[in-house]
């Protein structure tokens, strides 16, 4: 019954990071893993006695391989069902006031003429008091 301690490894680590993320502990979410492992992981021995087949318990690995499948799936077809991505994306907009694709092009364009305005006052400056003689050693770009 060792390898239904495999099972707590994902359940852990997960714990940790909700902590770390968002600083509450959530039990449900901390069995859940386990269970829903340990549901497969019977489901599969029960196939394999079904049809006869030699069912080794260290396989247990592939039963978290396929919870995580299982939840990525599942959370996927839940976010797909809520629209999330347009109800996030507006909820952004709607809290910053602004497209921030557009103001990132403005910001950066501001910037170059910005720069552009600058360097064409100092060379305008130079240009006048440059003679002829120095005209090799600027370069203008």
């Amino acid at each position: 019954m060792y390898y239904i301690l495999y099972t707590f490894i994902t359940a852990t680590l997960g714990l940790v990071r909700d902590y770390s993320k968002h600083k509450i502990i959530s039990y449900k979410k901390f069995v859940r893993t386990p269970i829903l492992c340990l549901v497969i992981h019977n489901s599969i021995k029960y196939y394999y006695y079904i049809n006869n087949y030699n069912y080794n318990n260290k396989n247990i690995i592939y039963s978290i391989v396929y919870e995580r499948w299982f939840m990525l799936i599942l959370k996927t077809c839940i976010s797909y069902y809520n629209n999330d991505y347009v109800n996030k994306h507006s909820k952004y907009i709607n809290k910053y006031k602004k497209n921030t694709t557009s103001n990132k092009k403005n910001t950066t364009s501001n910037k170059k003429n910005n720069t552009l305005n600058k360097k064409n006052t100092t060379l305008n400056n130079q240009s006048n008091n440059i003679q002829l003689k120095d005209f090799n050693t600027y370069h203008i770009v």
